[in-house]
């Protein structure tokens, strides 16, 4: 198999410290916010890029700023 390339600059670091902190599973989080358990492991994992609409919806749904999510700046 393929072995799949790395292609988030840190955000993926950002979604998994948001989704730890939640203490939901990657399941749970991952339906909070429309995506599958899969998609949550390749996304953390650093092997998906979060979509705007995502970001919006993770940064919305958990309270977390959205520039914090995308660039790990805060305003």
């Amino acid at each position: 198999m393929k072995k799949l390339k790395i292609i988030t600059n840190g955000v993926s670091k950002r979604v998994k410290e948001v989704r730890a902190g939640t203490g939901l599973t990657q399941a749970v989080f991952g339906a909070k916010i429309g995506v599958s358990v899969g998609y949550m492991g390749m996304l953390e994992n650093g092997r998906r890029k979060p979509s705007q609409g995502l970001i919006i919806a993770i940064s919305s749904r958990f309270g977390v700023d959205e520039n914090w999510l995308r660039t790990g700046r805060r305003r």
